[in-house]
């Protein structure tokens, strides 16, 4: 999603240029122009908050991490409820990551229509005269 995003500003913003260094400058097309780099522009920025690498709590363990509760004498029942209790932090943290992750993806999304739709509808607008020229 993030590519996508970073090509359609790259796309508006050569079309914003080329409104700009027309023979006839159409300010309000130009503006509409700026307003849609500018949505997009943020839409990358949550995107790549959302693809950023994260940090991933695998759970497990190794069979020597045993070693101390077994020459300790620890019993079983003690050193099982230990390891859920371990595995019970990792998979609340691995979820709070996912969480921001999926935060950020919607906002990419929800940013990126909204500027799509806007745009669309300031150009519409124009096409059909209901903005002066």
């Amino acid at each position: 999603m993030l590519g996508f995003m970073v090509a359609v500003v790259a796309v508006v913003v050569a079309g914003t240029l080329a409104i700009y260094k027309s023979e006839h400058v159409d300010i309000f097309f130009g503006a509409v122009g700026l307003f849609a780099t500018f949505g997009m522009s943020v839409s990358s920025f949550y995107a790549f908050e959302a693809a950023k690498p994260i940090d991933f709590d695998a759970v497990g363990n190794y069979p020597s991490g045993w070693a101390s509760d077994a020459e300790s004498g620890k019993p079983l029942h003690i050193a099982l409820a230990e390891v859920c209790a371990h595995y019970d932090e990792m998979l609340k943290s691995n979820k709070a990551a996912m969480k921001s992750s999926s935060e950020h993806l919607l906002w990419s999304s929800q940013v990126a229509l909204g500027t799509m739709f806007v745009s669309a509808f300031l150009v519409a607008c124009r096409i059909l005269h209901l903005f002066p020229y």
